[in-house]
C-alpha cells in the first residue's frame, strides 16, 4: 500500500517585504515546505507505520522545488519517497 501526503514548496510570506508603492518583493524570502503541511506529514507517517505502507510526499512548482534541498527537507520530515513535478 501506498499512502501520498500533498505538500507545498513555497517562498517564506513572512519574509516577504512591501515597497512603499504597495509591490510584494520576494526576492529575499527563502523557499521552504508550508507552515501548514507537518501536521499531514507526521498522520501520513503513522497511518503508514500502522498500516506497513510506503509515506510518499506529492508537490508540484518550479524547479526549485526539485532542488536537492527541497528533496532532502521533505524526506527529513519522515517521507520513504518524494515525487515533484517540477515546471517553469
Amino acid at each position: 500500500m501506498r499512502i501520498v501526503v500533498a505538500y507545498k514548496w513555497a517562498a517564506d510570506p513572512q519574509e516577504a517585504t512591501v515597497a512603499p508603492e504597495g509591490t510584494v518583493d520576494w526576492s529575499r524570502a527563502k523557499a521552504g515546505i508550508s507552515e501548514y503541511d507537518p501536521p499531514a506529514f507526521e498522520i501520513g507517517r503513522r497511518l503508514a507505520d500502522a498500516e506497513g505502507a510506503e509515506l510518499i510526499g506529492l508537490t508540484a512548482g518550479g524547479p526549485d522545488a526539485a532542488a536537492p534541498m527541497a528533496r532532502k527537507a521533505a524526506l527529513a520530515r519522515g517521507l520513504d519517497r518524494v515525487v515533484v513535478v517540477a515546471d517553469e
